[in-house]
């Protein structure tokens, strides 16, 4: 249940190791006059840069599950993962803007570049709209009520908002 958006860079950013679950997340970048939107909403690697030619590796495991990744960008999910550290990452139930291959085996139900119709981005509303493709798309969780407070159905909604 986080709502993540209009960030200057990355709204997330994993960029050496670690473990990592998001549930519920709304993720979404329009850019503003004071932000500028360049890079993609999700950016995940297991490289960090030490020199022009050295790095470190680190393994990353992540899981999105019943999220929203959505901008501007053609691509909003970035990834940089190197065979030097084992990594793996999976999204489930999720809606997102991507260039990515959809029938990879990282994506399980998800929904791609399909507009997850917010009420308002241009007031920061991203409560869903009745014509949402994001209701009912998720999976059940152990996340029962939403950023609101409202309590998830038995088909849960995708992102921090239940409709």
């Amino acid at each position: 249940n986080c709502l993540l958006f209009d960030i200057g860079e990355n709204n997330i950013q994993i960029a050496f190791g670690g473990n990592y679950q998001f549930t519920h997340c709304t993720m979404a970048n329009y850019g503003s006059v004071t932000t500028d939107h360049k890079t993609p909403v999700v950016y995940l690697s297991n490289a960090l840069p030490i020199s022009s030619t050295q790095y470190i590796f680190q393994p990353v495991n992540c899981t999105f599950t019943n999220c929203v990744i959505y901008g501007t960008l053609d691509n909003e999910f970035g990834t940089a993962m190197v065979h030097e550290a084992d990594s793996t990452y999976t999204l489930q139930n999720c809606l997102l803007k991507t260039s990515y291959n959809h029938s990879a085996s990282q994506f399980s139900n998800c929904l791609f570049n399909t507009d997850p119709r917010f009420v308002d981005v241009s007031k920061y509303n991203y409560h869903l709209k009745s014509n949402s493709p994001c209701i009912n798309a998720g999976a059940v969780t152990t996340v029962t009520l939403d950023m609101d407070g409202n309590v998830r159905d038995a088909q849960p909604d995708l992102g921090c908002y239940e409709f």
